[in-house]
């Protein structure tokens, strides 16, 4: 057992979705095994862990009371989940003589760049200072081999552990939804690098070529003025039931009355480096899932059935066909494929297999 200091200056408190949801499911497997002190803004309750508020304090009293934090705790392993804080745990291996670990979800600055949050000379300069300081981690989670590859010349202890799911909490979907009208289920916001207009556009060339009776069932974050907006000028306003800004935990009851499930990402950097977390999410419910080969699904989906997999090239044009395909199979051959992902999840991304592998990499430190 192995005394293990998370660190991360923002919340903690009720994750949600996405990387918050990994760091907790993420934690919550290492105190399996593991002694856990966490340091944050905040977090739930949890009195397997020990908690410490993260300073407000300069910058060299910071890292003064991590110092101290450390070794008064005898702390053997340091983790961190975000470039932004890749500095301290180096100081603190310098000074304190730990391990340092830590999990990549993709490649912040390409985000940032993608935003339009910093010049394409910070984007180069975040690369670079990046790729230096994960030289000295102990070890490094990654998301994909996707991203393993994009660091294994700067650090040969990479290690991927995909994003998972828990099945106790995330049961298969049972219930049908109406027989008589094909539903079309997508949850997530209308972010280009979502890729949600593919979809509609999908869905507008279905409406106007006659082919079926469709109802779009979106669950999406935003605004709703704006999503509207974006539905009329598709104009798929009648077509669609919008869910806005909803809780995480009636998602799956949400996209219940739905027939399958879409994730349309484009491959561009942001996307090829990172994981969807709703794709283990999405395979859990059941239903058949279409997703585009980007990022890890090249990796996980070789030679697999549990779902249908699209090139990104053009999109629009390979989902509608793909939405045609399975609007005319039979419900049992739906529930075919979709009794498959139930078992990929199984075997392959819940987050009990997952830390498993967590655990042990972090044992061998």
């Amino acid at each position: 057992m192995k005394r293990l200091l998370f660190i991360a200056s923002g919340p903690l408190k009720r994750p949600v979705k996405g990387t918050p949801l990994r760091i907790y499911y993420f934690l919550q497997q290492i105190k399996k095994e593991h002694q856990l002190f966490v340091c944050a803004q905040d977090m739930d309750d949890d009195r397997d862990i020990h908690f410490f508020r993260y300073p407000t304090d300069s910058k060299l009293n910071v890292i003064f009371y991590f110092i101290k934090l450390v070794k008064q705790n005898k702390i053997d392993v340091i983790l961190i989940t975000s470039e932004l804080g890749i500095k301290l745990p180096i100081i603190l291996k310098l000074f304190c003589r730990v391990k340092i670990v830590i999990d990549l979800h993709g490649l912040y600055f390409e985000e940032w760049y993608y935003q339009g949050l910093i010049s394409g000379f910070k984007k180069f300069l975040y690369e670079w200072k990046g790729k230096f300081y994960l030289s000295s981690y102990d070890l490094i989670f990654t998301v994909s081999e996707t991203l393993k590859n994009y660091y294994k010349n700067i650090n040969s202890n990479i290690e991927v552990v995909y994003g998972g799911v828990d099945l106790k909490k995330f049961k298969r979907i049972i219930k049908s939804a109406d027989p008589d009208i094909f539903t079309i289920g997508y949850a997530g916001n209308y972010q280009k690098y979502q890729g949600l207009d593919y979809i509609l556009e999908a869905a507008k060339n279905i409406k106007e070529k006659k082919l079926f009776k469709f109802k779009l069932n979106l669950v999406l974050s935003g605004d709703e003025n704006k999503m509207r907006q974006i539905l009329k000028d598709y104009n798929l306003s009648d077509e669609t039931v919008l869910h806005l800004n909803v809780e995480h935990t009636r998602v799956n009851k949400i996209l219940a009355n739905s027939d399958i499930l879409i994730i349309s990402r484009p491959n561009i950097k942001m996307t090829k480096y990172a994981y969807p977390s709703k794709l283990p999410e999405f395979l859990a419910t059941g239903l058949p899932t279409i997703v585009t080969n980007v990022g890890p699904v090249a990796e996980l989906f070789v030679n697999n059935d549990c779902c249908i997999v699209i090139d990104y090239n053009n999109i629009s044009r390979d989902l509608e066909n793909a939405i045609v395909i399975l609007q005319k199979m039979s419900r049992e051959e739906r529930n075919n494929i979709g009794n498959k992902a139930r078992k990929f999840v199984r075997n392959r991304l819940t987050w009990n297999s997952l830390g498993l592998n967590i655990n042990k990499c972090i044992d061998s430190l």
